[in-house]
Parts: C-alpha cells; sequence; structure tokens
C-alpha cells in the first residue's frame, strides 16, 4: 500500500500540473513552476516523474484505464438487447465519476501531444476498436468514423458541460437527430 505522503504529494503535484497546463499550456510550464505551485522542491518532484512529460503520460494512462473499464461495460451492455437509455442509465454512476474525478485534468490533457502518448487519440482508438468489437469486426472505415465522432463527440460534451443529458434529453435529441438523417 503506497503511503498517505506519497498520495498528498503526487495528488498537488497533478493538481498544480493541471492548473498550470489550463492556464499556461503545456509547452510553457517548467519543472520549477510545478513544484512551487505544488508546494514542493524539485527533488521531491523528480522522486515521482522524470518530467512534465513523464507526469502527462502518467495522468493520461490513469484517465484511460477509467474510460477502458467504461468501454468494457458498454461492450457487456450491448449483448443484452437493452435501449440506448437503458444503457446510458446503467452506464451513468461510472461516467458520472468520469467527470467528477477527471473532468479539469481530461481538459488539461486533451490539449497535451506527446510522441508517446496523446490522451484524445488513445480514447478515438479506444472508440473505434469498440465499435469494431460491437459489429463483429465488420465495421467499414466509414462505420468506424461516424461512431467514432459521436463518442468522441459525447465525451467532449460531457467536459465542457460537465454532466450527463436527462433520459428525456437524450430520447428528444434521439428523435431529432433520426428526423435530421432521414
Amino acid at each position: 500500500m503506497t503511503d498517505l505522503r506519497v498520495l498528498k504529494t503526487r495528488r498537488a503535484i497533478q493538481d498544480a500540473f493541471v492548473d498550470l497546463v489550463l492556464s499556461e499550456g503545456f509547452e510553457r510550464i517548467t519543472v520549477s513552476e510545478l513544484a512551487k505551485r505544488a508546494m514542493i522542491n524539485r527533488q521531491t518532484f523528480y522522486k515521482h516523474y522524470l518530467d512534465k512529460y513523464d507526469l502527462a503520460e502518467k495522468m493520461g494512462r490513469q484517465i484511460l484505464t477509467q474510460v477502458t473499464e467504461i468501454t468494457r461495460q458498454r461492450i457487456n451492455l450491448f449483448h443484452q438487447d437493452l435501449t440506448i437509455i437503458q444503457i446510458v442509465d446503467r452506464l451513468r454512476p461510472y461516467l458520472k465519476e468520469l467527470v467528477n474525478k477527471y473532468r479539469r485534468p481530461i481538459l488539461a490533457l486533451r490539449s497535451v501531444h506527446l510522441n508517446n502518448f496523446d490522451l484524445s487519440q488513445q480514447v478515438s482508438d479506444q472508440m473505434k476498436r469498440a465499435a469494431n468489437q460491437l459489429l463483429g469486426n465488420s465495421a467499414t472505415p466509414f462505420e468506424l468514423a461516424v461512431i467514432g465522432g459521436v463518442v468522441s463527440s459525447v465525451f467532449n460534451y460531457l467536459m465542457e458541460y460537465n454532466d450527463l443529458p436527462t433520459d428525456e434529453e437524450i430520447a428528444e435529441s434521439l428523435t431529432r437527430i433520426k428526423e435530421f438523417i432521414n
């Protein structure tokens, strides 16, 4: 089990990182600024992370783990003959937890594009794999693009508006979308 002091220090570093990325941008922040904002010294930062890139990647992978779990649950629900409203209701607690716990870090990390890790791209790739799995590996590139776009837009909606629409709002929106397409 990890020492409580270690957890508090990591939380302070991550909170400082999110604050600075949202206010200054990723490229402009330095480890010195991160340490100062987290009220630690630089050596303490380096005990936990190699640099700001390592910090961003580790935070992103932590978020991706949560998204992966929600995706896994969505795939399991696919086989239960449920409506989209029922599926959203079953996923709602997990989506709310994601929003409550990771909204600000996700907003910050959406602007960070590393060579070895890009949260937005990782989430998009994961959604395409899930769509392919749900459609029996027979999804066309067009279907993957449409599904990926919808899921990405819903994910962005959750981050921007900090909440899920009600069942009634979802049902009404789906009806309007269907009318638009027809």
